[in-house]
């Protein structure tokens, strides 16, 4: 009421305040100042105290519950205590989703909050819950470099890996930026030979990373099974590919060398 009052036969009036940001897009207007203008006159400030006798808690407090937005919203912060109240007092559904299709072990995993994922896989939490998105929690922990959460969520589900798709986008990636821990976590968590995963051109990893002069990430795909004898479709191999760099200096050369040695010791040993 006072707050209409005071807009009454106004010129113009707005509120300024803080945009809150919470989890899943939800949104929440924090306001502190009304700004008046009177016909005629000049602009006033008055604080919203109206609108400041809300509590910021009491408005994530009452968000719909349906949505989860409260429960995600702790599980982002690494709050333990009250994510652990949720599963105990609360009686919350460990592996509920939110609009998003994201679970709490997803948030969890991603966020790196390994104590918490400890909790909710110990409550029963699924890891083979997809987001709308279709990623799982393992995909968000390799994704965002937390390892010893893949390790966990992997010893506690040992045939959980990640979808074929995902870990070959990983590798490729990893081969043309030489990342040399993602190129390892895709083949760790991976399917089995996705190490040599092919475009419809015949590329692989280990071209893309040759072709890239990435020596670590190209060594590394050769000594957990690529294949350095493949061909693409047009019968490059490797050292076609890599005599096209030639005059870039010496890295490529060793690279080259070091891969057919590792490739002579294969033959000799089959």
């Amino acid at each position: 009421a006072l707050i209409l009052a005071r807009i009454f036969k106004t010129e113009y009036a707005f509120v300024s305040g803080i945009q809150i940001h919470g989890p899943d897009n939800e949104n929440f207007f924090w306001p502190t100042d009304l700004y008046l203008r009177r016909r005629g006159g000049d602009p006033e400030v008055h604080p919203a105290s109206v609108l400041r006798d809300v509590d910021a808690a009491d408005i994530i407090e009452g968000a719909d519950q349906g949505d989860l937005a409260k429960v995600m919203f702790i599980v982002q912060q690494g709050d333990e205590e009250s994510v652990r109240r949720w599963l105990t007092e609360e009686g919350g559904d460990v592996n509920a989703q939110d609009p998003y299709g994201r679970t709490a072990l997803q948030v969890a995993s991603r966020y790196g909050h390994e104590h918490i994922v400890k909790l909710l896989l110990e409550s029963g939490a699924n890891p083979r819950i997809y987001s709308n998105s279709g990623r799982g929690a393992l995909q968000e922990s390799v994704r965002h470099g937390h390892d010893s959460i893949s390790q966990l969520l992997k010893s506690n589900n040992p045939t959980l890996q990640l979808p074929y798709e995902v870990a070959e986008f990983y590798l490729w990636r990893a081969a043309r930026e030489g990342n040399l821990p993602l190129a390892i976590r895709a083949v760790m968590y991976g399917p089995e030979n996705v190490v040599n995963c092919r475009h419809a051109d015949g590329d692989s990893p280990l071209f893309a990373a040759v072709r890239c002069n990435n020596r670590e990430v190209a060594m590394y795909l050769v000594s957990v099974g690529a294949d350095p004898l493949g061909v693409d479709l047009d019968g490059n191999t490797i050292a076609t590919v890599a005599g096209r760099r030639a005059g870039q200096g010496d890295e490529l050369n060793t690279l080259l060398a070091e891969i057919e040695e590792i490739s002579k010791a294969e033959m000799s040993s089959k």
